[in-house]
């Protein structure tokens, strides 16, 4: 599991020059302890071994107002516009 955190915030150990943290191995422990991370996923509905899925950030005027990555609004018809 790749988390990309570009505001460093949410992933352990992410920070401004390493703004990410892959996990190899997501076993019990990790996924008791990253249990709200997993479930963004959708992990009862989907297989989540040797897949890749994406989480795009989707995010309203307001959020995008303080949005360090971008400050357009991006809703899930322009993702789905780009796919």
């Amino acid at each position: 599991l790749c988390i990309f955190d570009p505001h460093a915030r949410y992933a352990p150990g992410a920070t401004s020059t390493s703004p990410g943290r892959m996990f190899r191995d997501l076993d019990s422990d990790f996924r008791t302890q990253f249990s709200d991370v997993l479930d963004l996923y959708l992990g009862d509905h989907f297989r989540l071994d040797n897949c890749t899925m994406f989480r795009f950030p989707l995010r309203n005027g307001e959020m995008a107002k303080v949005s360090e990555i971008s400050s357009v609004p991006c809703s899930d018809r322009m993702v789905q516009n780009l796919l």
